[in-house]
């Protein structure tokens, strides 16, 4: 039948444009997109953005974009150069719930990521960004409630990461290092699983626990649950309860336990020293 016929060339047809722009995107050079993301970054925070490595695209009903070597420039007045390092990022998306306005990323990956904050002899930090006329980045004038699709984070995982903290006032300086950050989720009203093993000032550091799921973060009106238990020199530290407003900090019912082997060895983590050893 003629009907037949004209579906069967509109499938074809389909199919072919499929291809077609499945082997354009394939070969598609992505770095040609770096002058132009870093143009966005410093038109927003006055800082350079600087990607040595290759952007890539690995399509598919899951499509996986990885980014390798970026830095991000710090503050003229800083102690180094980069306010933040990353060797490699990786995400990868699902694209169905897309259809649904759910973002559904199956895994996060990023590797040796290397941050600074820092504050100088004022208290000025190295996050206070500034455009290029000298003035503090433009907010967006509508204040408008905006309404956040669902989001799901399935896997994530840090590899070798470095947070460093410096006091320009007290000189003194704080270090996690991170050897793995692990997260884990089913679906998007399930909680965060995650596991942390890295150290604080060299000293060994592990937590573990359950946060709430992700849509409820950014959602003032839902509980965030937390559960966590933190274990560092001789000490455990156990945080059970609820924020209903995590961002600003709001409406929290939290219970905290600790238990300690050694007051000096808790001491060490802030740079505190002569504490007397009382059990």
């Amino acid at each position: 039948m003629r009907w037949k016929r004209i579906v069967g060339i509109a499938a074809v047809l389909l199919i072919a444009i499929i291809v077609a722009a499945y082997l354009i995107l394939s070969a598609y050079d992505y770095n040609k997109f770096k002058p132009r993301i870093a143009k966005v970054v410093e038109d927003a925070t006055g800082r350079k953005l600087t990607m040595t490595g290759d952007i890539d695209l690995e399509l598919g009903l899951s499509p996986t974009l990885v980014v390798e070597d970026v830095s991000f420039q710090n503050a003229t007045w800083g102690s180094r150069p980069e306010l933040a390092k990353l060797k490699r990022f990786e995400i990868q998306v699902a694209l169905l719930p897309l259809i649904l306005k759910r973002i559904a990323v199956k895994r996060i990956i990023l590797v040796s990521p290397d941050i600074l904050v820092e504050t100088d002899s004022s208290g000025k930090s190295n996050l206070d960004f500034e455009t290029e006329e000298g003035g503090e980045p433009q907010e967006s004038k509508d204040k408008k409630s905006a309404r956040f699709p669902r989001v799901c984070l399935i896997q994530a995982l840090i590899k070798n990461s470095r947070i460093t903290y410096k006091d320009g006032k007290s000189a003194k300086s704080y270090v996690l290092t991170g050897q793995s950050l692990k997260s884990t989720s089913k679906d998007y009203d399930n909680p965060l699983r995650l596991e942390f093993k890295g150290a604080c000032n060299n000293i060994p550091l592990e937590f573990e626990g359950t946060l709430g799921p992700i849509q409820a973060l950014i959602d003032s009106k839902q509980s965030w649950p937390l559960d966590l238990t933190l274990t560092t020199a001789g000490t455990t530290v156990s945080v059970d309860g609820s924020i209903r407003d995590v961002m600003n900090l709001k409406d929290m019912t939290v219970a905290v336990h600790v238990e300690a082997q050694s007051i000096p060895e808790v001491a060490r983590l802030v740079h505190i020293s002569d504490v007397p050893d009382v059990g």
